[in-house]
């Protein structure tokens, strides 16, 4: 009986709430579509949900990025054939995470990092604003 319980748990863990999605143009690629997927078993504290990148194939789509836990995406011109990806996540205590991803092979694949930090925590300012926020690099992934 408790195995079947487990079982029970599991499966309404994995019930979506909802399912958000892009169309994105992704230049060689094609159309595509990011996806992000929430879920109260899915979802961080910080509002960090699972998203990914799919590019349309001959049926239906392929996965060609995994954007971690995040909450927001966008598409960076590049001077390659693809654009590149940025997947944003809530770091908490005022802070952003960004991950860019470039398309390598067959797949995005994260390149750089940064987290953006709000100079004064309790202003109202934006996060795009350059001069409220300290960019601090990190090593991740292709670095």
């Amino acid at each position: 009986m408790r195995a079947l319980a487990c079982v029970l748990l599991i499966h309404l863990c994995v019930i979506l709430d909802r399912v958000e999605m892009a169309g994105v143009s992704l230049g060689k690629l094609g159309k595509g579509v990011v996806v992000r997927m929430s879920g109260s078993c899915l979802c961080g504290a910080t509002g960090n949900c699972p998203m990914h990148a799919y590019a349309r194939k001959k049926a239906g789509y392929r996965l060609v990025a995994d954007g971690g836990m995040g909450w927001a995406f966008g598409v960076v011109d590049s001077k390659a054939d693809v654009p590149d990806l940025v997947f944003a996540s809530n770091g908490g205590g005022g802070q952003i995470g960004l991950g860019l991803y470039r398309y390598v092979g067959d797949r995005f694949v994260v390149q750089d990092c940064e987290t953006l930090t709000k100079k004064d925590s309790g202003a109202v300012a934006s996060w795009w604003d350059p001069s409220a926020v300290v960019v601090e690099p990190w090593s991740c992934g292709g670095n």
